[in-house]
């Protein structure tokens, strides 16, 4: 299976060759709550989870 190079694409080669999913988290200060923003390896689709305090 020939994977497409780019520069924006993850892929896990080493266990099955799917897209990987990348996580990112964000601190919260002041107003603002903390995220964690889950990206897509294959596309531009991307989920922000926010955490509400209390």
């Amino acid at each position: 299976m020939k994977i497409k190079e780019r520069a924006n694409r993850f892929y896990d080669t080493s266990r099955y060759g799917y897209p990987q999913i990348r996580v990112y988290h964000r601190k919260g200060f002041g107003k603002k709550n903390p995220r964690y923003l889950l990206k897509c390896g294959c596309c531009e689709e991307k989920v922000e989870i926010y955490v509400v305090s209390n």
